[in-house]
């Protein structure tokens, strides 16, 4: 067993960047307290680029081979780098993993092992060996609300259809936060596994850890504890600071000599992440309206196969009506620097819950919002309606938007109408709030930490 006067903490998040990233930042701040060791446990190709984003931290990175599985290409080991229809090849070998996980456990025998949602499984090989647990949510608190209500629902019944999903769980505290019709039929595709897996991760920890940072969430935590009546721990919004400036590398980037020649606030930043992609009829439309806005904009554009392909999708004339004042990029772009650059006005985003959190802390920026899977629709509509920071782009049943559609949205926020100052106004109220819990995050886990020291001693005493 562990020293005493250590906490010892095994991580192991599923294999995404947009689920890695919160696992590394909350390594980060728990590395930084002096009596807690952190290790990190995923396959070598996401252990390697982990590692590029430590500088010096005590972070302990352990790596487990990704097992074979039929139709996965060797070395690929992330949803960054394969077809989103793919992913649950990912899925079937991640699971594999439990074997080589319960024996690394064994070995290191650690205090704690905090686990992401898409692993219910290493809450049992914990459990087997007497390690308590915690399940890690990436998603905001409302998001996860929508998940854990529906996924108790599906404990007593299979028969769910997309109406089902249409609709607010019993009890959730804004119902207006709920997917749309084509949303739930997107969803109802991988729902019943997706419920299970998330089910059976809160019923087999001893707790749930979820990014919070607005007042507004109360409610949501104290729904999320009201559904399996097992804590909820807030460890704030883990936007870890940089001293005050992002680290990435932009000397002689040209993505950002062209932002320096633009006006404050006049360009559209346009991003979906690396883990969402628009169709063709989507690419279209959204070039179309870029076309008609006339303004400066920056596109950060990627294909599902994670190249520059996406790019020869643009409708006939785009590239010569938009030379002169915008540039599409297809490969990597340091987005934390163009959202936080002084020339941009607006981000047009899939409304994912950590670009959202990034763009406010180090910009402040208005949103318009066109989310494409998962949890962006609830985010997108928490968003709009309840914190008041952005406009959701219309779309049909079907779940198309048109270029008038989005023209719509981004002159709004951008405009100089009443509605789009509001929004602005209420991002820099939003920015404060981040800004301040921000400051306040060696708080958060101190008391995680304490409430971690707590709970051994009650299990020791117990045993005794």
């Amino acid at each position: 067993m562990a020293e005493e006067a250590q906490l010892q903490i095994l991580m192991l998040p599923w294999l995404a960047q947009g689920h890695i990233n919160p696992f590394v930042n909350l390594s980060k701040a728990l590395g930084s307290h002096g009596d807690v060791k952190v290790w990190i446990v995923s396959t070598p190709v996401n252990i390697s680029r982990i590692r590029s984003r430590l500088q010096g931290e005590p972070i302990h990175l352990l790596e487990l081979p990704l097992p074979s599985v039929d139709g996965l290409p060797p070395g690929v080991e992330s949803t960054a780098d394969i077809k989103p229809e793919s992913a649950h090849l990912l899925h079937r070998a991640f699971d594999q993993l439990d074997k080589l996980f319960e024996s690394l456990l064994r070995r290191l025998s650690p205090n704690f092992v905090v686990y992401d949602v898409a692993g219910p499984w290493a809450a049992t090989v914990a459990s087997q060996l007497e390690i308590p647990s915690f399940v890690f949510s990436v998603y905001s608190p409302a998001a996860f609300g929508i998940f854990l209500g529906h996924a108790k629902r599906a404990g007593s019944s299979r028969d769910v259809k997309a109406e089902d999903l249409k609709q607010a769980p019993d009890g959730y505290p804004l119902p207006s936060v709920s997917w749309k019709m084509f949303e739930a039929r997107l969803m109802l595709s991988n729902y019943i596994a997706l419920a299970d897996r998330i089910w059976v991760c809160c019923q087999r920890s001893c707790g749930r850890l979820i990014k919070s940072c607005f007042e507004e969430e109360d409610k949501y935590l104290q729904y999320l504890n009201h559904l399996t009546g097992k804590p909820v721990i807030s460890i704030g919004p883990l936007m870890l600071p940089e001293a005050g400036a992002p680290r990435e590398d932009t000397s002689g980037n040209y993505l950002i000599e062209w932002l320096d020649k633009q006006r404050p606030s006049s360009v559209v930043f346009v991003s979906f992440g690396s883990e969402s992609f628009l169709s063709v009829e989507q690419i279209t439309q959204l070039a179309l309206a870029l076309v008609d806005i006339g303004r400066p904009f920056l596109w950060s554009l990627r294909s599902s196969d994670g190249t520059s392909s996406a790019l020869s999708l643009f409708p006939e004339g785009f590239e010569g009506r938009t030379r002169d004042r915008g540039l599409v990029v297809g490969g990597w772009v340091p987005q934390v620097s163009i959202v936080s650059h002084r020339s941009v006005g607006s981000y047009v985003t899939h409304g994912g819950w950590s670009s959202v959190m990034e763009a406010w802390l180090y910009s402040g920026l208005p949103l318009v919002l066109i989310p494409l899977r998962h949890d962006q629709g609830l985010n997108c509509r928490q968003i709009a309606l309840e914190l008041n920071a952005g406009i959701v782009v219309e779309r049909n049943e079907e779940g198309c938007f048109s270029r008038e559609d989005v023209c719509k949205a981004v002159s709004m926020v951008m405009g100089d109408g009443e509605k789009g100052e509001q929004i602005r106004s209420r991002v820099r109220e939003l920015r404060g709030v981040i800004d301040l819990n921000t400051g306040r995050q060696q708080a958060y886990m101190v008391e995680l930490v304490n409430h971690l020291k707590r709970l051994l001693i009650s299990r020791k005493e117990t045993s005794v």
